[in-house]
C-alpha cells in the first residue's frame, strides 16, 4: 500500500541486503546475506520462514553481504573482506540448485549490490575499485577497462538511468559513464565527508548520499548531523 503499513518477514538474520525474485508475482523467493558473517539465508515462502543455505560456501569468503537472485534456482553471492581482513578470500559465488551447491566464479571481492542492466548484463563494483561484468547470468565475469567507481566495503553501487547513463561514486566525486562502463567522467563537487552510499532521483534530478555511524559497544548510535545530503545534478531526461 505504498509504504503505509509494513509486515515483518519472519526471523531473517541481520542483513546488509535482501534480493527478491521480481519475476514471481508472489515474491516467493528472497535471499539475504548475514551481516558480518559468511552465511546466506533463503526464503521460498515470501519471508515467512528462512533456511541457511551456506553449507556449500567456504567459511573464508569474508562477509556474505551482497546476494542476488537471478531466478528461483540461480543465485549469486558477492562477498568482501569486511572486518575479517586479510584472512578472508572474498569473491563471487554462484548456485544453480537453490543453494545446495556453490561454485566460485570470480576471485575478487565486490562492493554493494550489483546492477542488473537493461541490456541483461550484471555489473558489480569491485571492492578495490572498477567494475566486473557478466553477460551469462553470472557464470563468467570480465573486468571492464574503465576504473571509475571506487568501491570500498558496502558503499559501491551503480545506478542506471532510463537513458542508460550510469552513475556511481568515485574516490572524491560522483562519476558517470555513458558507454556501459568503458569510460567514466567525474561530475559535481567533491563528496561530503565519506558517504556510506547513495541513490539518484531522476524526478528531482538529485543525488542523495548518506553516512552512518555504527558502534555496537557504545550503546544507542546517534543520528549525526548531515546524515543525508543532497546534490542537484541534472543527468538528462
Amino acid at each position: 500500500d505504498g509504504g503505509t503499513t509494513f509486515v515483518r518477514l519472519g526471523d531473517a538474520p541481520p542483513a546488509d541486503l535482501v534480493s527478491v525474485d521480481f519475476s514471481d508475482p508472489q515474491r516467493g523467493t528472497l535471499l539475504v546475506g548475514n551481516r558480518g558473517q559468511p552465511k546466506v539465508f533463503l526464503s521460498t515462502d515470501a519471508g515467512v520462514t528462512w533456511s541457511d543455505i551456506s553449507a556449500g560456501l567456504p567459511t573464508s569468503l569474508g562477509e556474505a553481504s551482497f546476494p542476488q537472485v537471478v531466478d528461483a534456482r540461480t543465485f549469486l553471492l558477492g562477498s568482501h573482506k569486511g572486518d575479517r581482513g586479510d584472512a578472508a578470500s572474498p569473491g563471487v559465488f554462484r548456485t544453480t540448485d537453490a543453494g545446495n551447491t556453490w561454485e566460485r566464479v570470480f576471485d575478487e571481492g565486490v562492493s554493494g549490490p550489483p546492477l542488473v542492466s537493461a541490456d541483461g548484463g550484471i555489473y558489480w563494483v569491485l571492492d578495490d575499485g572498477g567494475v566486473v561484468a557478466s553477460t551469462d547470468g553470472g557464470a563468467n565475469w570480465t573486468v571492464l577497462a574503465g576504473r571509475g567507481p571506487a568501491g570500498g566495503g558496502r558503499r559501491g553501487r551503480i545506478v542506471e538511468l532510463p537513458d542508460r547513463t550510469w552513475l556511481s561514486m568515485g574516490v572524491e566525486q560522483m562519476v558517470v559513464s555513458r558507454d556501459q562502463g568503458t569510460s567514466w567522467q567525474t561530475v559535481g563537487p567533491s563528496l561530503p565527508r565519506d558517504p556510506s552510499g547513495f541513490t539518484y532521483s531522476p524526478i528531482r534530478k538529485a543525488v542523495y548520499v548518506w553516512q552512518n555511524y555504527c558502534d555496537f559497544q557504545a550503546g544507542p548510535n546517534p543520528v549525526v548531523a548531515e546524515s543525508i545530503m543532497r546534490l542537484d545534478l541534472d543527468l538528462g531526461p
